[in-house]
């Protein structure tokens, strides 16, 4: 019986937990291929990756035997998509780049993250009455994680 998600989740909440690594995706294909993606606040180093492939590695050993699995953990990279609510968090303050479902794009700057949604604080250009330039103006908006495409980080060497 191949392995599910939720059980490679199990496997590794413990380590999860100690470390204060959260998990991004897991993808269990039906090839016995096991690709994971975790991310924590302070960075993902490659000791990490390797030892949740071990630990995974033993759970499988001792309940899957039968099978044979190819084991993948990687870090969240930089510029990734962002797929979860940890990731959120992790990028408050930084740039992002928020697509939206007619496929426009918005970029601002990531404020907060909630179980619902998250906050992006937008600079937009606004003549204000009586004034002969355009003023940069912040406008805070809220968006719900099923209300739009996707929220990508933007990497910027200024």
């Amino acid at each position: 019986m191949i392995v599910n998600s939720d059980e490679v989740k199990s496997a590794l909440a413990e380590f999860l937990q100690t470390t204060e690594a959260f998990v991004v995706e897991i993808d269990v294909l039906p090839s016995f291929d096991i690709h994971i993606v975790i991310d924590r606040n302070a960075g993902v180093p490659l000791s990490m990756c390797e030892e949740a492939s071990h630990i995974l590695e033993a759970y499988l050993e001792a309940n899957h035997s039968e099978d044979n699995y190819s084991i993948e953990v990687s870090s969240a990279g930089i510029g990734c998509v962002l797929k979860v609510k940890g990731q959120y968090i992790k990028n408050i303050g930084n740039e992002v780049e928020v697509t939206l479902p007619n496929g426009s794009h918005v970029k601002g700057t990531l404020k907060g993250a909630d179980d619902e949604g998250f906050t992006v604080d937008i600079v937009e250009k606004v003549k204000l009455e009586g004034a002969k330039k355009k003023t940069d103006v912040v406008r805070t908006q809220y968006y719900k994680y099923d209300e739009i495409k996707q929220v990508k980080d933007i990497i910027s060497f200024k």
